[in-house]
């Protein structure tokens, strides 16, 4: 599912850097009327701030670190534990109400568990494999079976089925669900094919995922700063920067080397002129200092 979002995100992202249009104001009964898609338009950031300062931004035992400073967020555990998903979603909402980003997005996995069951078609894929001659699991079925099950009740209640999760959980502070966000558009405001026309939300959403990007590259994130790179290598909603591409590689391989090879920087070095390389290396310098430097 991932890699299908990242594929829409893609696309999505191209536009015209010099159109830039204000963010509307967030719609207050999101969550009182449960919408089918948000408003990809956070509160203002004090909102934020203020929420961050009293809740974990993640939780400390799947951070990784990275340096000093820098880190990435290691979740290895799967989305929903087993057991009826509605009263899982429950346990959880009144921290979400409070403004824990990390338990609106513990509420976002699992809806997402149940939604990709729920939409995956399970007895066909399962048919699909006998006819390609494959000999699938045979309990494979029968758990499917049981998921299905422990979703109905929460497909059953849109106000928790179809709230906005994802971007609540964004807003509220949470690192995962920020980064979740600047990928998955489908989860934000709705498939590409609905998109016609929407070119304010679209642009506000463009905006909201650059600023939480550069909020946790600044923070040390490293897949931030990986992303960072790849917005501006392929000029998703701004100007190509091969500077500014090559300065946030050089950070990556001064992190950890194994993350951009040096073949790769001297490449990238190479296609650059003398008076770009210099730029890059202090551009680079910076950005080290912000991110990853106590």
């Amino acid at each position: 599912m991932l890699v299908a979002a990242i594929a829409t995100t893609l696309w999505l992202w191209r536009g015209n850097s010099d159109d830039v249009r204000p963010q509307s104001s967030p719609q207050a009964a999101a969550f009182s009327n449960a919408p089918a898609r948000p408003s990809p338009v956070p509160s203002p950031a004090t909102t934020q701030h203020l929420q961050a300062a009293r809740f974990p931004a993640y939780d400390p035992s799947m951070r990784m670190a990275v340096g000093l400073k820098a880190y990435s967020i290691q979740r290895e555990t799967a989305w929903r534990a087993p057991g009826d998903a509605r009263q899982q979603v429950l346990a959880l909402k009144r921290q979400s109400d409070a403004g824990e980003g990390l338990a609106s997005y513990e509420i976002e996995l699992i809806v997402r568990d149940c939604r990709n069951l729920i939409n995956g078609n399970p007895e066909e894929a399962w048919q699909a494999l006998q006819r390609a001659g494959m000999r699938p699991d045979p309990n494979h079925l029968s758990r499917l079976e049981i998921g299905l099950g422990e979703c109905s009740a929460l497909s059953q209640d849109p106000t928790l089925y179809d709230a906005p999760w994802l971007a609540r959980a964004a807003e509220q502070g949470s690192v995962e669900a920020q980064l979740l966000y600047s990928i998955d558009i489908e989860a934000v405001i709705g498939p590409a094919s609905t998109l016609t026309g929407r070119d304010d939300e679209l642009q506000a959403w463009r905006e909201t995922s650059l600023r939480y990007l550069h909020s946790l590259a600044d923070g040390g994130n490293v897949d931030a700063l990986s992303a960072l790179a790849s917005v501006y290598d392929n000029g998703f909603n701004v100007a190509r920067d091969p500077v500014a591409v090559h300065a946030y590689r050089q950070v990556l391989s001064r992190l950890d080397p194994r993350y951009i090879d040096e073949t790769t920087l001297a490449r990238e070095r190479r296609a650059l002129a003398p008076e770009q390389q210099r730029k890059a290396a202090d551009q680079a310098d910076a950005i080290y200092k912000r991110c990853c430097s106590l």
